[in-house]
């Protein structure tokens, strides 16, 4: 984030703003992994499905329900097998974080 490389909004108040203060010298080098779930076109769908709801339609109403079903489903897949595979990336990128080789 701070090397302008990053492609999300600039964000103030985080953890990662206060850890410098709480670790002393230490140096901190922060990493966050992202885990895709469904392809870039049908999250969006979810988002504009979403804004409209909330901009036009009834958040009690009908559709509601399955609006909130569908940006659901487009963050967080509850197949185990998909969870067990996120659970390994962070557990590989973890391993590699910390080894000093």
């Amino acid at each position: 984030m701070l090397d302008g490389e990053s492609v999300s909004a600039a964000l103030s108040g985080d953890w990662l703003g206060a850890v410098s203060s709480w670790a002393g010298n230490t140096a901190v080098d922060a990493v966050a992994i992202e885990y895709g779930t469904v392809d870039v076109i049908t999250v969006l769908q979810s988002l504009r499905a979403d804004a409209w709801l909330h901009g036009h339609g009834d958040p009690t109403g009908d559709d509601a329900a399955a609006i909130r079903r569908q940006v659901w489903t487009a963050f967080l897949d509850d197949d185990p097998a998909w969870i067990a595979r996120c659970n390994e990336q962070f557990d590989d990128r973890l391993a590699a974080a910390l080894r000093t080789d």
